[in-house]
């Protein structure tokens, strides 16, 4: 694929995430990472509302009534009349972080491992780089927080699927352009890449890859144990 190409095809993927979302079609951690990202970027939170427009337009306009159970209506109006003035949240970029030393991390990553019961703690990589794997991940993908020193360059890898990567703080650069804070780039497996992090800054980023990675090189294969595990 061609530079141009490789760029469309990471703006589309983006897109179909972002349409996902909106339509309630993600997992748990594809939630969390798309709800992070609005957090950080007012553009995608535009985006967002459009394609909820846009669906609730082709519900009310489009979709043929359904009935419904005398249950559920039931059910949705006892919703209605309880007190839920203790659990309504504010909205995601409202809430201010948890972890007072973390605080580029944005509050859905944050509670998710409050909910999980687990602090946020690095562990080393390799040289440059630190990890944090999310906890109780039960699916065929993995979460991972990652923290490069400036100017780290991680080995060319690619993936058997999408992989989704929230910059968090900082910036790197790879194969698809340079990328900084509230950035989600969306790859597929066509695109392998080698990502270096930012001179001066380096970067934080949570990333989210199906398994299995594969690096390119024979001894950092090692690696591969913290992504396909």
């Amino acid at each position: 694929m061609s530079e141009s190409e490789i760029k469309q095809q990471c703006r589309d993927n983006y897109l179909a995430l972002l349409q996902q979302y909106a339509h309630g079609q993600l997992g748990e951690l594809e939630n969390m990472i798309v709800a992070a990202h609005l957090t950080l970027n007012p553009k995608a939170r535009a985006i967002v509302a459009e394609f909820e427009s846009i669906g609730g337009d082709i519900l009310m306009n489009e979709c043929e009534p359904v009935p419904m159970e005398k249950c559920c209506v039931k059910s949705m109006l006892n919703l209605i009349d309880t007190d839920r003035s203790d659990t309504t949240s504010k909205p995601f970029h409202e809430i201010k972080p948890s972890h007072d030393d973390l605080r580029c991390i944005p509050s859905p990553i944050t509670q998710y491992f409050d909910r999980k019961n687990q602090p946020i703690k690095w562990k080393k990589l390799s040289r440059g780089i630190d990890y944090c794997p999310l906890p109780d991940n039960q699916t065929m993908s993995i979460a991972t927080l990652l923290r490069a020193q400036p100017n780290v360059s991680m080995e060319e890898h690619e993936h058997t699927s999408e992989e989704i990567t929230l910059l968090l703080d900082g910036a790197y650069e790879d194969v698809t352009g340079r990328h900084e804070k509230g950035d989600l780039i969306v790859l597929d497996e066509r695109i392998p890449h080698k990502p270096v992090s930012d001179k001066k800054h380096g970067c934080v980023c949570i990333t989210l890859a199906v398994k299995n990675v594969k690096f390119k090189r024979f001894w950092i294969r090692a690696a591969q144990f913290l992504f396909n595990r």
